[in-house]
Formats: C-alpha cells, structure tokens, sequence
C-alpha cells in the first residue's frame, strides 16, 4: 500500500506539471481528484493498520503491575463516577468473578484480547481483493 500511495504520488505531480501545457484542464484535474482521493483512502488503512499493530504490542507487553495501575485508578475514580459509570466500567474490565464459597477466595478474570490471534480468523488463500469505493 505504501507502494502504491508512492505511486500516486508521482502521478499526480507529473500531471500537475501538465495542466500548464494542456489546452483541457478539466479533465487531468478530475484524474487528480479521484488519485487523491484513492491516496487518502489507502493513507488512512495505513494509519489504521500502524495503530493496530502498536495496540497488539501494548497488549504483548501488559503486565500484572498494569493491571493493578488500571485497577487503582478505576478505584480513585470511583468516588466521582455515577453507578452507571462504574458498572460500565467493571464490565469493560471484568470477565467474571469465581468465588468459592466454602473459603471465600475470589478469583478474578480479567478481560484482556490475547496478544496473538488463534488463526481462526484468517483470510481464505485466494488473496485480498479491496472493496470499490461508493
């Protein structure tokens, strides 16, 4: 994609450079409109993928001293958030609680994406085929 966004790139200055020679502008300005509109959408995918791979990292690296961190800070927040809030906020955080009733031990699981995915999703071989703008 970075290829191809160097490539419209390149494109569209050597048609800038031909508006002044043309006697019809019209139509290299639209070929211009619609390359930078292209470039655009591929920039953003490409945004959106470098952001991806930072939060996959992030979540590569959490550690239970994290955790703890998220923990107290929803604590000191509580006092300040309304119910609705708070709930929102454990479901968010919480999978589920596991209390054993005979020791009252509680054992907590948190809600955190695995850092790697299981394969399940993968894409089928037959390659990427992009979806045609509107």
């Amino acid at each position: 994609m970075r290829q191809r966004v160097t490539n419209i790139d390149q494109k569209t200055a050597h048609l800038g450079e031909l508006l002044s020679e043309t006697s019809a502008p019209g139509a290299l300005m639209r070929s211009i409109k619609a390359m930078e509109a292209e470039r655009e959408r591929l920039s953003m995918a490409l945004e959106g993928m470098d952001s991806g791979k930072a939060a996959d990292q992030a979540l590569r690296n959490i550690t239970p001293s994290d955790v703890r961190k998220l923990l107290r800070g929803i604590a000191e927040d509580i006092g300040a958030a309304t119910p609705e809030e708070l709930r929102d906020a454990l479901r968010d955080t919480v999978e589920k609680v596991v209390l054993t009733p005979t020791t009252y031990d509680a054992e907590i699981h948190f809600r955190i994406a695995p850092a790697q995915k299981s394969g399940v999703c993968m894409a089928s071989p037959r390659g990427f085929e992009p979806r045609l703008s509107p």
